[in-house]
């Protein structure tokens, strides 16, 4: 365990040293440190005298990226510019390595204007196709590193439709890999689970498949997040059998990193050591940026698993400024996330609530951004153009074979017109129906969001109303009195604040999972507590599976516990409040709020206590069980949950 510490410790160093001198890695001499495959390449270059020859094996050098570091990576694109013809396919070639260069060096929007300016004067024809696919691949790349996974989900249709054209099977598999790689980004576990598998059960061609480990290491990663471990590292391993085939570097180092994170799971950190040393020094060779502050946060979280909060805190910062600087948003939310996670174990309450605000802000930015609801609409085009294509090739076919079969043909495009019609009017019937029930929906939630408004603001704004017109109209009251009025109409005004900041919050957005459900309230209740530091506040959490829920259902729950959050502060007389929140794999959750208060006696006075009754009445509409158990004397424990 001591020669793990230590390795970690040379980790922690090594990622300082990458933050010091990111932009002055130095030039590699070209035959050091490199891969068999390379070091075959560089010999061939250095033994050839034609221009061309040269050209063709510098591309060859430059398609392996993957394995170079950035200085040589521009040595090689520079002496390619110098070397093709403008305009030919493989000028496109060498500027579209320019770009990946850029992207990997986090010069974004250096790198999309390249590419934009590329597919406006490439030449169209058959010469082109190939490097017109890499170029719209580059930029597919660059956007997800950018952040910005709704154009990439955009552009990686196009992709997928040009290279189901071209049947061009790599870059087939190579659009199924970015879509799986995008959702991901997004959080879309199960969704980029189902694109890769697309990508995976495409061909039977095995070489093909070697050439597209990403998919294997991408899926693992999937996997792995939502803790179904066996099926993680049956793919991370296949994964790292792929890449060493191929000697790719980075694609070996993302694999170990991933595997080394299953590892700490499982709390073997001796395998994790092996892996995350192995990785260490490709990843120094390569110095891509958004790798970097991906093992940065990893670093992090591994830090406080073993309670070493200082060093996590500091290296999370310091790739949180990494990311910053180089205009890296993708990776902020996973940096934040084991900043976060630092915090917590260092009972640093102040700062992780923050963090948590921080969260929550970036993945409402980042929601805004890619749309959930956008993004299924393109995926819906894709399909409805795919099936139009197939239903004019099918149609193209049809026409050439009535040439010899014109009497057949007749008949059969009656029938084709005639079956057009019924499915055409079966269609429209459909949609009529669709947006009726579309309407009814609207309307239902519409008169949901009046009585959540009703119930909750304008019942306080009637409260705040009448305490005013109290005191206007009362001349005779103290200045003490009048002054206890005044700040139970700012205390009911701050109340109606947040109720309505947290009414917009929920019916904002499409669908709200358990996490940043459970991290409103974790804020929620840091707040309420911020006037009664004298109760402790216990959080216990064990999420396994992710859980989403309708704006609508997401509110109900966190007025219960809004409710139930309440009552323990202002009336249980409680010394400590603890939330509990927890799912597992079979999509049951529950949310537990319990305190060591006074309680009260249910069979008395539940009856009455409109608050608990209004808290069941919500658990109802939300289809969930509310159970409330209280000892007088000893607390009370109120459970909300879904089997």
């Amino acid at each position: 365990m001591a020669a793990f510490y230590r390795t970690i410790n040379i980790f922690y160093k090594h990622c300082n040293l990458l933050f010091i001198g990111l932009c002055f890695i130095s030039i590699c001499d070209s035959l050091k440190a490199q891969t068999p495959k390379l070091d075959s390449l560089f010999s061939q270059l250095n033994q050839q005298h034609s221009s061309q020859k040269k050209l063709e094996i510098i591309l060859n050098i430059c398609a392996k990226n993957y394995s170079l570091s950035n200085s040589n990576l521009l040595k090689y694109i520079q002496l390619g510019e110098n070397l093709s013809p403008p305009g030919s396919p493989e000028y496109f070639r060498v500027k579209t390595m320019r770009s990946i260069y850029l992207s990997r060096a986090a010069h974004f929007d250096e790198s999309l204007h390249l590419l934009d300016s590329l597919l406006k004067i490439i030449p169209e024809g058959k010469k082109y196709t190939d490097v017109r696919l890499r170029i719209i691949n580059s930029k597919i790349t660059t956007l997800i590193r950018k952040g910005n996974s709704k154009e990439a989900i955009e552009n990686t249709f196009l992709l997928l439709q040009e290279a189901e054209k071209g049947r061009d099977t790599l870059r087939v598999l190579s659009a199924y890999a970015v879509m799986g790689w995008a959702n991901m980004e997004l959080g879309n576990f199960n969704d980029a689970i189902r694109w890769i598998n697309k990508g995976i059960n495409y061909t039977t061609d095995t070489n093909k498949l070697y050439e597209a480990s990403f998919l294997f290491s991408n899926i693992a990663s999937c996997y792995n997040n939502i803790e179904k471990d066996d099926s993680a590292f049956y793919y991370i391993n296949l994964a790292l059998k792929c890449t060493r085939k191929d000697e790719n570097l980075t694609g070996i180092a993302n694999a170990l990193n991933i595997r080394a994170d299953m590892y700490m799971k499982q709390k073997n950190f001796a395998a994790a050591e092996h892996d995350m040393k192995e990785a260490l020094q490709m990843r120094e060779h390569i110095g891509d940026v958004m790798f970097v502050v991906s093992d940065m946060a990893q670093l992090s979280s591994f830090y406080a698993s073993i309670n070493e909060t200082e060093k996590g805190i500091d290296i999370a910062q310091k790739g949180i400024a990494i990311a910053k600087e180089k205009k890296n948003f993708s990776k902020l939310i996973f940096l934040y996330s084991a900043l976060a996670e630092n915090y917590q174990i260092a009972n640093k309450k102040d700062e992780y609530a923050n963090t948590l605000l921080t969260i929550i802000n970036l993945k409402d930015t980042l929601y805004q951004q890619n749309s959930e609801r956008a993004i299924a609409d393109m995926e819906a085009k894709y399909e409805v153009a795919k099936k139009e294509k197939i239903i004019i090739q099918q149609n193209l076919s049809l026409t050439k074979r009535n040439y010899l079969l014109f009497g057949s043909l007749t008949f059969f495009v009656m029938i084709v017109i005639f079956t057009f019609l019924v499915f055409n009017q079966y269609q429209q019937k459909q949609k009529s129906m669709a947006m009726v029930a579309i309407s009814e929906a609207k309307e239902d939630e519409r008169k949901r969001i009046a009585a959540e408004l009703h119930d909750n603001i304008g019942t306080q704004l009637s409260f705040i109303s009448r305490k005013i017109e109290f005191v206007k109209s009362s001349n005779n009251n103290s200045v003490v009195e009048k002054a206890d009025y005044l700040d139970e109409i700012h205390n009911s005004a701050r109340k109606t604040i947040s109720d309505l900041r947290e009414t917009i919050w929920a019916l904002k957005k499409e669908k709200i999972n358990l996490r940043d459900l459970t991290d409103r309230l974790k804020v929620f209740t840091q707040q309420q507590l911020g006037d009664h530091p004298e109760i402790e506040l216990i959080i216990s959490e064990n999420i396994e599976s992710e859980i989403s829920f309708s704006s609508i259902d997401s509110l109900n729950i966190f007025r219960i516990c809004q409710e139930a959050i309440n009552n323990v502060i202002f009336h249980s007389n409680a010394a400590q409040i603890h939330l509990s929140f927890s799912s597992d794999k079979n999509h049951s959750w529950k949310i537990i709020v319990a305190d060591n208060g006074k309680g009260f006696d249910t069979n008395q006075q539940f009856e009455n206590h409109f608050g608990l009754e209004n808290m069941q009445q919500r658990a109802s509409q939300v289809k969930a069980k509310i159970a409330i158990a209280s000892v007088p004397n000893k607390g009370t424990t109120i459970s909300l949950y879904k089997s």
